[in-house]
């Protein structure tokens, strides 16, 4: 055979090698009580990996997201991402939903040196862990969200929240009401402590937090009691009121609380409320609306600082007209950011293995995003963009 003729049917043999697809494997609240931010978060980041297969892939491959329900349930989680790796023989795990589900599915990935990317949780996983070679944060924690939302509500002076009662209602399901200490769930994995490791962060700001069980059926009219008996009013040095702070995740809950503290509260209320994770479509800059909520996002929400890429993708794929509507926006983008950045690791990685993944990240900076640094601390691992604002509710 000549070179010439060797050299065609390689060429020949080339065009008709198709390339394998990329599986990632998922396990998410898709119906349960958390379904708004997990449908959410999907949704976003299939809408990224759309436009990328559509636009030749990455580096040839196409992107496949296999999302299985576990309806916020732990040990569910952890027989998906056991399902996900024997039976739909993913490549890697990817935006894992929730703090008890990556506590569950964490110590899977690592055991068996698979990548754990994007997994939705702000808790510090690797401060309880001996190892945590496989998983890549590419979200705020609470710390950062509690942070930037306090500096916002005491106008960059933190010191002023000193002697705050900070109110959490942990409305998300949690069982840990009463600081309860980790524990082992029958799988084996950890029973996350969102409350205990909140109370750490708020005690670093001299304030004290008092948990509220807002399910029960005076859960609303207890909290009301414990509130009246517990705030203060003070003001900073500028006689700007210096608030206590109510944290809860939930919207309708926020307002039925609000205007009961209205009714039995005669003067200005020294309350602010806190939102993480808020659906933006319920917040506007309006000063007639029911209560105004200092709120945050763990990944990016001011579209207008999108370019390159992402922008090009977020044009195509969510129309502006119906940006506001799309379900829980925050979750919706903090998917579609996670994606893209997958995406242009792999880029750099050229595979997904752990140790690939982690040495490309630092290298994946914010040339998409104008105005924001992509953050990286050894320390905690977050790749993380975190955005806070003071909104009025709809």
């Amino acid at each position: 055979m000549t070179f010439r003729k060797l050299t065609c049917l390689l060429a020949i043999l080339a065009m008709n090698v198709s390339h394998a697809d990329i599986r990632l494997g998922q396990t998410s609240d898709l119906s349960g009580k958390n379904k708004a931010m997990g449908v959410a978060f999907r949704a976003g980041a299939n809408a990224y990996f759309k436009w990328t297969n559509a636009n030749g892939g990455v580096r040839g491959n196409k992107i496949t997201l296999i999302s299985l329900d576990d309806k916020s349930d732990q040990e569910l989680g952890f027989k998906n991402a056991i399902t996900l790796l024997e039976e739909h023989k993913v490549d890697a795990f990817f935006g894992i939903g929730g703090d008890n589900i990556t506590y569950a599915v964490a110590p899977i990935a690592d055991a068996r040196n698979i990548l754990n990317f994007a997994p939705d949780s702000g808790l510090p996983y690797w401060e309880q862990s001996e190892t945590n070679q496989t998983m890549v944060m590419t979200r705020s924690g609470y710390k950062q969200e509690i942070d930037k939302m306090f500096n916002t509500m005491s106008h960059g002076i933190p010191a002023t929240l000193k002697g705050r009662a900070i109110f959490v209602a942990f409305d998300g399901g949690y069982a840990s009401m009463d600081l309860l200490p980790t524990t082992k769930s029958k799988s084996g994995a950890d029973i996350p402590d969102p409350a205990g490791y909140i109370a750490k962060i708020v005690a670093e700001y001299g304030a004290k937090l008092y948990p509220l069980d807002l399910r029960g059926k005076n859960g609303v009219e207890d909290a009301v009691k414990l509130i009246n008996q517990t705030i203060n009013v003070t003001r900073d040095i500028e006689d700007r009121l210096v608030p206590n702070i109510i944290y809860i995740s939930d919207i309708e809950k926020t307002l039925q609380l609000n205007d009961q503290l209205k009714k039995s509260l005669s003067y200005t209320p020294p309350y602010q409320f806190m939102l993480s994770s808020v659906n933006i479509g319920r917040i506007n800059g309006g000063k007639n609306d029911s209560v105004s909520i200092t709120y945050t996002c763990p990944g990016l929400m001011d579209y207008g600082n999108l370019k390159g890429s992402i922008a090009r993708a977020w044009s195509a794929t969510t129309p502006p007209s119906q940006t506001p509507n799309n379900g829980d926006m925050c979750r919706y983008m903090q998917g579609f950011i996670a994606a893209h950045w997958f995406v242009e690791a792999y880029k750099v990685a050229g595979n997904v293995s752990p140790s690939s993944f982690k040495q490309a990240m630092p290298t994946v900076v914010s040339n998409d995003i104008s105005n924001r640094v992509m953050r990286f601390t050894k320390d905690d691992g977050r790749f993380y963009l975190v955005y806070a604002d003071t909104g009025f509710v709809k």
